[in-house]
């Protein structure tokens, strides 16, 4: 059971190694507040209105911020949409700008 388990998480672990190397392409770009204000806005008014296009903007977003304290948040509001909890995905939007007020 453990050599299964190994053997699954495997390719994921090795993604997201890449993730945590100095210098990779999503940790050089840097983030314009004017474009994610206007992502956040977007998924805002989709999450209000119940629409599976968020997932969408969610994908934008996870590009443009890269990695660091945000994808757990990114990835929760993910989860929370492909399980069409708009509620709770607002909530973490809500968490999420918070966080984004204080950088």
């Amino acid at each position: 059971l453990l050599e299964n388990v190994a053997a699954a998480l495997s390719p994921m672990l090795a993604g997201l190694s890449v993730l945590e190397q100095p210098g990779t392409k999503t940790q050089a770009r840097a983030v314009d507040p004017e474009k994610r204000h206007a992502l956040v806005t977007q998924l805002r008014a989709l999450l209000e209105d119940d629409d599976t296009d968020a997932a969408d903007v969610i994908e934008q977003l996870e590009e443009m911020a890269g990695t660091g304290d945000h994808t757990r948040v990114l990835q929760q509001l993910a989860t929370a949409i492909g399980e069409y909890d708009f509620d709770q995905a607002l909530a973490e939007l809500d968490t999420l700008e918070s966080v984004w007020k204080e950088v």
